[in-house]
């Protein structure tokens, strides 16, 4: 039997309802399944998502439960495991589209000179649109204006050729949150080539409020971590500073015209309103706890 030509990595935490629904699209892509395998690494569940994923055949399923609360480790443990050319990162709660796998393969070939590419991030709602949802899917994984304003990109839906890893280095190891936008960053200083592929597409589900607020904490904390890796940090944090007194009205508009899915209108707006700004402090409140952390170590 040949290698397949795609290596499909998924980290899991306590998301059995998530993984079971991503791994029942990948069993129904429209490619042949042969072109490739899929590495699910555990990385401490409790919630028998690993007691069921062993009973899968057609999984490979690693357990990363040294380093846990660290997505990136697992995703580590996913690539030395790995035997495809090409590597797709991929979160458990992203449920890729029928022609996932056979468009990017497309992609990649049509451009030799792509070393790595973020396809699009679409939101899935659930039949329940609430103000934190749709202010997540405006605010997060928004892949396409990161890839082409920060030459940056995240981990939801993120190919790349082997190689890259062979010459650049993995992820760092223990991190949390916000190392996929410092390693793609790093990869496009390196004068690697960073795409946006839009046919290739996942549905990523949004979160609540209560979700969303513990999301954007430990942004505000791994933002720390670039903004002194970039020397930008007094100035960034000064900015972040800003984040106590509410928004503009104008500029909190914008961001909610921004959705592509739902019209965000009337009493949604006075809700999205809220929870822009209770996310903007809870970043903050990230960025302190970032700032304490850094100075104990």
């Amino acid at each position: 039997m040949s290698e397949p030509i795609v290596s499909i990595i998924i980290p899991v935490y306590n998301d059995l309802n998530a993984i079971q629904q991503t791994l029942a699209k990948l069993e129904q892509q429209s490619c042949d399944q042969a072109l490739f395998e899929i590495l699910v690494v555990d990385n401490g569940s409790t919630d028998g998502s690993i007691e069921w994923l062993e009973q899968r055949s057609d999984v490979c399923l690693i357990k990363e439960h040294q380093r846990l609360a660290s997505p990136y480790s697992c995703r580590n443990r996913g690539i030395e495991a790995a035997s495809g050319r090409y590597i797709a990162l991929l979160d458990s709660t992203c449920i890729p589209a029928k022609d996932w796998v056979s468009s990017a393969i497309k992609y990649l070939d049509e451009h030799p000179s792509c070393d790595l590419f973020g396809g699009q991030v679409m939101f899935n709602f659930e039949d329940r649109v609430t103000a934190g949802k749709v202010y997540d899917s405006v605010t997060n994984v928004q892949m396409e204006y990161a890839i082409k304003q920060r030459k940056a990109a995240k981990t939801a839906n993120l190919w790349v050729r082997r190689n890259v890893f062979s010459n650049i280095g993995m992820f760092e190891e223990g991190v949390r949150s916000g190392e996929d936008m410092r390693w793609t960053g790093y990869c496009s200083e390196q004068g690697l080539l960073l795409e946006y592929c839009d046919s290739c597409t996942v549905f990523k589900y949004a979160r609540s409020t209560s979700e969303l607020l513990k999301k954007q904490i430990r942004v505000g904390k791994g933002q720390v971590r670039l903004w002194q890796e970039q020397g930008v940090f007094k100035a960034k944090f000064k900015q972040a500073l800003k984040k106590v007194f509410p928004a503009r009205r104008k500029t909190v508009r914008e961001l909610a015209a921004k959705s592509k899915q739902v019209d965000c209108r009337g009493s949604l707006y006075l809700r999205f309103y809220l929870v822009a700004y209770f996310s903007g402090l809870a970043t903050l409140a990230g960025n302190i706890i970032g700032c304490v952390s850094k100075q104990r170590d």
